[in-house]
């Protein structure tokens, strides 16, 4: 039943990809949805589904076993992104932004298959054929030609990594099969490059600090690609790598560390950027930074994860960066209608930090640490949209805190951690109301507002000046000295050569014989018919 929504699905994408642009958008969508309904159910237990393998004898001695069903472990996380692909889907449909939307509703199904593929992967070759394709198809979805070449040059290079890494493990394990730690021998050559270069991939595709300048060039994109790409395409491939490929961390002792370091520079760096920065998209794409950062510190501190926490978590982070990018364009047009945009951006936030508590409350240090940053960023985020808009009243300011209050009290019922989670809301719930009604961070991105900061990626600026200038620099100082070098050999070369011509043609000259007397005579007669046709005998 698995396999069998699977193609169905992928047969929809395709069919929704091929079919014309301006008529009868809506009923191309019809098999999608019922594709995701159907792998929904499947996935829910609603009725049992057979495994489903394929055996490809790619060489005489190796056989490629292709699964596409997923094990335990992973049908929450499956069934997951199949109701998140739906929402994505849904919300494609319905924005008034996207123009092609068939393309883009294709090709976002066809990643959600690759997805599910990669995530069925028992062995590398069907891991890496997946992430390859679903890069591709990621590709196609990017209408932008500079994001479109940041996009493509980082993600070549993960490949090539992650394709690195498996000839490794296969030249010295001589098993393609994806096996656990123990499997892995402590006598391996390479431990320390194959765990260190595996997270160099996922720090590629994922966005982290130093590599997250494709996301921001994307920040052209329209909301819905922006968001699909940020949350639900490569970024989500690359933490679907990491799951799969946990174990091959623990043959280095580096791994971790560096894991750990990235992890909280780009939570601070992603923090940094969504408060200066105040052009909406690039926003949303440092809040999905943000995002990214603090999965990658669960990852590090947490002894396990659960996938459904993880998949709510992604949820809501994925909703809220959509309802940003549907209040910025509702208030673009003219519609003041703040006080509900507030209150929408409210929810979102109250919703995001529940999924991240009820993500990491086994440890309470790392769920506080998340909670303020995650405080700090929507309040500041929900007083951009009240300054900005509309200057509520007194009376409105207290209903929209009551509203705010018992609006996440409901949503903090329906989960188990409440008991866990009521005293740190007594404190949370005051704090990001006063930031949303005073917000003292505002003068200081008022202050660092300045245009190269607004128009520029610090990344970018950050290679420029310290990678490249001095590279520049360095290049221009060798190639003065090499033109300089070779000025004064060619000049000092060309005055021994002529020097050389002279002391050959006087030797000649002065040489005893009967050719130097004639050319001595001739060359005298010649200047004594000079002197006298310029006059100087005369």
């Amino acid at each position: 039943m698995a396999t069998n929504f699977i193609f169905i699905l992928l047969l929809s994408g395709i069919l929704c990809f091929s079919a014309p642009k301006k008529q009868l958008g809506w009923m191309w969508h019809l098999p999608i949805f019922g594709a995701l309904i159907y792998g929904i159910a499947a996935l829910s237990d609603c009725f049992p589904y057979p495994d489903f393998a394929v055996v490809w004898e790619a060489m005489p001695n190796l056989s490629v076993l292709l699964n596409i069903t997923p094990v335990a472990q992973t049908k929450e996380l499956a069934l997951g992104i199949l109701i998140l692909g739906a929402v994505c889907v849904f919300h494609n449909l319905v924005s008034a932004d996207e123009q092609d939307k068939n393309t883009l509703n294709g090709l976002a199904v066809i990643n959600i298959v690759l997805l599910l593929i990669a995530l069925c992967s028992t062995n590398y070759f069907q891991l890496l054929a997946a992430v390859g394709m679903a890069d591709v198809v990621v590709y196609g979805t990017i209408n932008k030609y500079e994001a479109k070449r940041q996009y493509i040059y980082g993600n070549f290079l993960a490949d090539f990594l992650l394709l690195n890494i498996f000839a490794i493990i296969l030249g010295q394990h001589a098993n393609i099969e994806i096996v656990s730690s123990g499997a892995y021998s402590t006598d391996w050559h390479h431990r320390d490059y194959i765990a260190i270069i595996l997270l160099l991939c996922i720090f590629i595709k994922s966005g982290t600090i130093l590599f997250h300048s494709a996301y921001q060039k994307m920040s052209k994109l329209n909301a819905n690609r922006l968001n699909f790409i940020l949350f639900l395409a490569t970024p989500l491939m690359g933490a679907v790598i990491l799951s799969i490929l946990h174990d091959i961390l623990d043959i280095s002792r580096y791994s971790l560390p560096i894991l750990r370091l990235f992890a909280v520079f780009t939570v601070i760096w992603g923090a940094c950027g969504a408060l200066i920065v105040k052009e909406n998209h690039r926003k949303c794409a440092y809040m999905a930074m943000v995002f990214w950062g603090l999965y990658f510190c669960a990852f590090a501190w947490l002894s396990s994860l659960s996938p459904r926490s993880f998949i709510i978590f992604l949820g809501t982070a994925y909703l809220f960066n959509t309802a940003l990018s549907l209040i910025h364009n509702s208030l673009s047009i003219k519609n003041r209608n703040s006080f509900i945009s507030i209150l929408t951006i409210s929810f979102a936030a109250a919703g995001y930090m529940l999924a991240w508590w009820s993500f990491t409350y086994s440890n309470i240090i790392l769920a506080i640490a998340g909670e303020c940053v995650l405080c700090l960023l929507t309040s500041q985020v929900a007083f951009t949209i009240r300054t900005d808009y509309l200057h509520l009243s007194p009376f409105s300011r207290f209903w929209l805190s009551v509203t705010i209050i018992f609006g996440a009290l409901a949503a903090f019922y329906f989960t188990p951690e409440l008991p866990q989670f009521i005293p740190f809301l007594a404190v949370v719930a005051p704090v990001w109301i006063i930031l949303v009604i005073f917000s003292p961070i505002a003068k200081v991105a008022l202050r660092l507002g300045a245009e190269n900061i607004q128009n520029n990626d610090l990344t970018t600026a950050m290679y420029e000046t310290i990678i490249l200038a001095p590279l520049q620099i360095i290049g221009r100082i060798l190639r003065l000295t090499v033109d300089i070098v070779f000025l004064e050999r060619t000049v000092i070369s060309s005055v021994k050569n002529a020097i050389r011509f002279l002391i050959f043609i006087f030797r000649r000259l002065h040489a005893n014989s009967v050719l130097s007397s004639i050319m001595f005579s001739l060359l005298g007669v010649l200047i004594v018919a000079v002197a006298y046709y310029n006059g100087v005998v005369k």
